[in-house]
């Protein structure tokens, strides 16, 4: 599944087979606004289907990384640990 943001950055990311009856695709968005979105597979019905979906703005400080060996950093500079 192909996720475009409203910067048009470009994000592709795999689906898997839940077990059950549906495909499932992970996503969280980065930015709020409106996202395209469109399918790429090997079943023709699931190929190119495109969609629209919204993000909301979100006060959350973002996902965390590595800021050094003990502490980490938020994607807006929040320091945690």
């Amino acid at each position: 599944m192909e996720f475009r943001s409203p910067r048009q950055q470009t994000y592709a990311l795999p689906g898997y087979w839940d077990g059950g009856r549906r495909m499932v695709v992970r996503f969280s968005p980065t930015e709020a606004g409106r996202l395209g979105t469109t399918s790429h597979s090997n079943i023709a019905e699931w190929n190119d289907k495109t969609a629209t979906i919204s993000a909301a703005a979100s006060e959350a400080p973002g996902f965390i990384r590595p800021a050094n060996m003990h502490h980490w950093n938020t994607r807006n500079g929040t320091r945690r640990g």
